[in-house]
């Protein structure tokens, strides 16, 4: 990139880091990244090139959010946005890339902004191909996130486009994996994922491998395959640890999944400990813990109200219900507000008010047939089989199911 741009092509130049960027992010070396984006923006900035300027913005963005610098994060998206508005009509690719990337950051900390998510779609309908590769990435993100997937996008992800650089390639199809479980196709996931992972360890790409090694061992868990499960969630701590990342996402998803496995064992002790080592996060996050921490904490909150319930503590599955709620409900994460649902009717029905169970698990059980989560819907249909007088029909639907 030096020599090239010493010799006056600039934008081979920029060709070049960009492409350096990639990999250096596909090998977790974030800083390195940053400094790599402000070379872009000052190679553009020379050069009169707004376009690629707002792009390395863009690139400059995705690396302060790796790093978890969140407002230097939304600053740089907001700076590569503003060039990228100033080009008016030829700069609806440089556009729809920013407020991809503004996007994912304010998901990723817990800030969905619906106007600036509108704005996006409208820049995409008139861009090109690059523009709809950011919003096909946006999309299938946060269709994850709010349970709201629709099945023509498989396909594409599992394929994931040539213009994307790897990691984004990977996470694609992580992404279109876990769909594949969520409608309760688990050898298609297991097999995507192996994939997956093998590529990763290949590539020593640690931020995927620990993702995709916790997924598998969901999968593992919700099968019953308890022992497989508990080796592949330790072994997503392990490249969590190697990884260094500066917050517990990894981390917490596994030793959640490790909490959830020990619940259906009847093994409450390893539960209690696995959800005591993630609670001062929980409780008392850093900053830097803010990386999806609306998302995990969902989670964990609805793993301890069941360990409450468990232990006959209905007043405390009540309040951690509650807690799980305001964020789901806040965000659009629709699972989770049949988890807090479901978990909210169980100990109203445990303290003895059946009004109240049947509400909470009807409502539940209306947003479970909406959003088409097999495992989300039979957890649900048993649990409301068991309150009230016609529970039967709920219990033979479960097994339907």
């Amino acid at each position: 990139a030096d020599i090239v741009e010493g010799d006056g092509l600039v934008g081979d130049a920029i060709a070049y880091r960009t492409r350096r960027i990639e990999a250096l992010h596909l090998n977790g070396r974030y800083a390195d990244a940053v400094d790599e984006s402000n070379r872009v923006i000052g190679s553009a900035d020379r050069s009169g090139d707004v376009a690629a300027e707002s792009i390395g913005y863009s690139w400059l963005s995705l690396s302060f959010l790796q790093l978890h610098e969140f407002e230097h994060a939304l600053d740089a998206s907001d700076r590569g946005l503003g060039l990228a508005w100033s080009l008016g009509e030829e700069g609806h690719d440089a556009q729809a890339r920013n407020l991809a990337t503004s996007l994912s950051v304010k998901w990723v900390i817990g800030q969905p902004d619906d106007d600036r998510e509108a704005a996006f779609r409208a820049v995409v309908s008139e861009a090109g191909s690059g523009g709809q590769d950011a919003w096909d990435m946006f999309e299938i993100m946060t269709a994850n996130w709010r349970a709201a997937w629709d099945p023509r996008w498989l396909r594409a992800f599992v394929d994931a486009p040539l213009s994307w650089d790897v990691s984004e390639g990977l996470m694609a199809q992580w992404f279109a994996c876990i769909h594949t479980a969520s409608v309760g196709d688990y050898p298609s996931a297991i097999s995507g994922l192996e994939v997956l992972m093998g590529h990763a360890r290949r590539l020593g790409f640690l931020y995927g491998l620990g993702r995709f090694l916790n997924t598998i061992g969901w999968i593992h868990g919700e099968l019953g395959d308890h022992d497989v499960a508990t080796r592949l969630n330790r072994e997503s701590i392990d490249a969590a640890l190697e990884l260094q990342a500066p917050d517990r996402e990894i981390e917490a998803n596994a030793r959640l999944n490790i909490a959830d496995d020990a619940l259906v064992r009847g093994d409450l002790a390893t539960a209690e400990r696995e959800l005591a080592s993630l609670e001062p996060t929980v409780r008392s996050p850093t900053p830097q813990d803010r990386f999806m921490l609306w998302r995990w904490t969902m989670r964990w909150w609805c793993t301890h109200g069941r360990l409450a319930l468990a232990n006959g503590n209905t007043s405390t599955a009540r309040a951690a219900a509650g807690e799980c709620l305001e964020t789901a409900v806040r965000v659009g994460a629709r699972k989770y507000e049949v988890r807090g649902r479901r978990l909210l009717g169980r100990a109203l029905a445990a303290e003895g008010d059946e009004t109240g169970a049947i509400r909470e698990l009807d409502a539940a059980l209306a947003i479970a047939r909406e959003i088409g989560n097999p495992p989300q819907l039979w957890r649900t249909l048993m649990a409301r089989a068991t309150v009230g007088d016609d529970g039967e029909r709920f219990a033979i639907e479960a097994v339907e199911t």
